[in-house]
């Protein structure tokens, strides 16, 4: 199964091992064919597939969903909990699309603070000028410049915004 899509959302799964884990690579899986996918084809009823989700043309904008929640049933009820595996910084990535690869760079993350699902506080990072800025409700604060690569944008990030390379 091939998913061509325009859509420039991306909701990616990240491993549920509390230990840093590369935000980056699991990205990068997201847009990579994985081969041999137990499912029945609509078209020749094989066993097997491979699933693929492609960008026809590169969008202006990528957001990233980082699947920081995860729910575990038991007997009686389902419970959610959070990963809070810490994300290896990174501020840039090439990503493959029908017309080629191209280069994102990260612009401005959302972190979720708290434990629960129900529960929590929002902070936006935002990349602007030559400056990372941490906004946190009624403050926005300087962090550091882009040149030093600070890793607090990234770390704990629930969504990111990548933008095209110009």
């Amino acid at each position: 199964t091939t998913t061509n899509t325009m859509n420039s959302f991306a909701l990616v799964d990240i491993p549920d091992e509390n230990e840093p884990f590369s935000a980056k690579e699991c990205i990068n899986n997201h847009f990579t064919s994985i081969e041999g996918v137990e499912r029945i084809c609509s078209n020749c009823h094989a066993n097997e597939s491979t699933i693929a989700t492609v960008l026809q043309e590169p969008p202006y904008f990528i957001l990233v969903l980082l699947k920081r929640f995860t729910s575990k049933a038991t007997r009686y009820n389902t419970r959610f909990y959070k990963i809070s595996s810490d994300a290896i910084p990174f501020f840039d990535l090439d990503i493959q699309t029908e017309q080629g690869i191209f280069t994102y760079d990260v612009v401005a993350s959302i972190h979720h603070e708290g434990l629960g699902l129900h529960s929590g506080h929002y902070k936006a990072f935002v990349a602007f000028t030559s400056f990372w800025f941490c906004c946190d409700d009624q403050r926005v604060t300087l962090i550091d410049t882009i040149e030093n690569k600070p890793s607090q944008p990234i770390q704990n990030a629930y969504i990111l915004m990548l933008k095209l390379r110009h």
